[in-house]
């Protein structure tokens, strides 16, 4: 399942909008580091940065979209986030988020975060619209300790997602991350390494309160494979999914623009629980991370190159049970393992290469111009009995964007339109299953499609009390392919202190 990290069946739904770099000119945004290490704020050409955003997206679909997200939707998002780096002292940084919103006539799963916990999904033929409230938190401390720098930053995120009508989903998330991260400077150069520790926990319960129903719910297992189970009135399924991932890295750069680099691996384990205590499911996801850039700025001129890449690796283990007695005091089965087997493969590569040139042709005018090129190749496997799946795709961006000042006011513009080719395709998976007819080969056809796709983004900025400005922003994108589409469009005012 790749329509998350192909960057083709593109989640869009995601805002553009980064709360610590307001304003920042395109150049400078390529700077991610701080993402991943707490310390590394201190590379971001601001030393501070304090911002109110709220936010409103909606969009839509015809054919052109993966069933898990549904054709249509909205959310309203209210966030706040800061930085501070006191050289010499410390740095600081935190960020608040609350988010609402509903997605439409969303098909084939009772979880959320789909990429994540595919391919033991649960499901049901029915769908319907998913409504969704969650809470995002973090924040982060380093330290100056000689050439060092060192930091702490937690994350946390939670989120209530359910639906209205028969059979009703109810998912309860709950994520948290630990970030341990430092930096050490010497002569012109900088070298970094970062932790990662994230815990996750989904519990789904299922409920049946409309009277005289009996709905089936599939237990997916991959390549249109599953089990199922009925409900009868009133009954609950319940599943648990709980995993740990740890992730290490470093970095390294020029503290001027100059070169820059960065690699990091993680390893998450994830378990899947019923409700009967049996644990059927193991997942085992692998990644490998790696980035490159290099920034030069010549007179009016600021170039910059950029090569990142990695890859997934899943790994999928099944288990199957006997039931060895039933506890009479608590009614809970007690099981034993019959047989424990490697069932699911997965394997995505991606890489990306980009070039931007910026140009300030006066102290009120700036152009950007830029290229980006996608690729990516996915193989999926079930081994007992062997279904195979296999896409590579490739897209290609170009972007223009201006700049125009008048006094403290400040008007953005940006550009972009691109082309997503499929390379190659193949599916080999049992056609005469219900799954397979309804969620596999839809998405199959969904993730293989050839479409155009444009956006554009729009910014006006103005001084407001003493020293805070707002900007109002809109974002809209579109992508075609045939008569079928795909759009989304997206505004919002942002405080910047």
């Amino acid at each position: 399942m790749s329509f998350v990290l192909s960057g083709f069946a593109e989640k869009w739904n995601n805002t553009g909008q980064d709360l610590f770099l307001p304003g920042m000119l395109p150049v400078n945004r390529l700077e991610r580091g701080y993402l991943s290490n707490p310390a590394a704020f201190l590379l971001l050409d601001s030393l501070k940065s304090a911002t109110v955003s709220l936010n409103y997206q909606a969009f839509g679909a015809e054919s052109l979209h993966s069933l898990f997200e549904g054709d249509g939707g909205n959310r309203i998002v209210v966030s706040a986030a800061g930085f501070r780096v006191n050289p010499g002292k410390g740095i600081y940084s935190g960020a608040a988020a609350w988010e609402t919103g509903i997605n439409r006539n969303v098909k084939w799963t009772n979880v959320r975060d789909v990429e994540m916990l595919y391919p033991y999904l649960v499901a049901d033929s029915l769908g319907g619209d998913y409504h969704h409230e969650s809470y995002r938190l973090q924040g982060s401390w380093a330290g100056y300790a000689g050439r060092g720098i060192y930091g702490l930053r937690a994350r946390y995120r939670g989120e209530v997602a359910f639906r209205l009508r028969d059979p009703r989903p109810r998912n309860t998330t709950s994520e948290l991350e630990l970030n341990p991260g430092a930096i050490w400077r010497f002569d012109g150069w900088y070298v970094g390494a970062f932790l990662k520790y994230t815990f996750y926990r989904q519990n789904l319960s299922t409920k049946i309160e409309e009277p005289n129903r009996k709905d089936r719910f599939y237990i997916l297992t991959g390549m249109g494979l599953y089990d199922y189970r009925f409900s009868t009135v009133e009954s609950v399924f319940d599943r648990y999914y709980r995993s740990h991932e740890y992730q290490v890295g470093m970095q390294a750069g020029q503290r001027v623009k100059g070169m820059s680099g960065s690699l990091s691996y993680s390893r998450r384990k994830m378990e899947v629980e019923e409700d009967d205590s049996r644990k059927p499911f193991l997942l085992i996801a692998d990644r490998v991370d790696v980035s490159l850039m290099w920034r030069k700025s010549a007179g009016k001129f600021s170039f910059a190159l950029t090569a990142d890449g990695g890859g997934l690796w899943k790994n999928g283990t099944e288990r199957t049970f006997e039931k060895v007695q039933t506890d009479q005091t608590t009614g809970a089965f007690i099981w034993r393992i019959l047989t424990e087997s490697e069932k699911y493969r997965m394997s995505h590569l991606f890489g990306h290469l980009g070039g931007l040139l910026q140009h300030t042709v006066s102290e009120r005018q700036m152009w950007w111009y830029g290229v980006d090129i996608y690729g990516r190749k996915e193989t999926e496997r079930y081994l007992l009995p062997l279904y195979t799946k296999e896409l590579a795709d490739i897209r290609g961006e170009l972007k223009v964007g201006l700049r125009r000042t008048f006094g403290e006011k400040r008007f953005d513009a940006q550009l972009q339109g691109g082309y997503k080719k499929n390379i190659s395709s193949s599916l080999s998976a049992p056609d005469e299953q219900i799954v397979m007819r309804s969620m596999l080969l839809p998405e199959y056809q969904w993730e293989r499609r050839d479409y155009y796709s444009g956006r554009l983004h729009l910014e006006f900025s103005m001084p407001a009390y003493r020293r805070t400005s707002l900007a109002i922003y809109s974002d809209s994108r579109l992508a075609c392919a045939g008569t079928d589409y795909r759009w989304q469009s997206e505004a919002g005012l942002r405080v910047e202190f």
